[in-house]
């Protein structure tokens, strides 16, 4: 962040593990022309990535 320009990350996939349990976190950009229904896919998509990335499992959504 500095005068007239700012860089900024947000980081839309993460997972806190705790033994051989995760909690997945995910999010999505919404904007102008954003469809609800296809955001809440892609969600689900980068959901499923993480999960496999650690080895698949049961999910359960709370």
């Amino acid at each position: 962040v500095g005068p007239g320009r700012a860089h900024l990350m947000v980081g839309l996939r993460s997972a806190r593990v705790r033994g051989s349990r995760a909690r997945l976190f995910v999010g999505c950009g919404i904007v102008a022309g954003s469809i609800a229904e296809a955001e809440w896919r892609e969600t689900e998509m980068k959901s499923l990535a993480v999960l496999r990335a650690l080895g698949g499992g049961d999910v359960g959504r709370q």
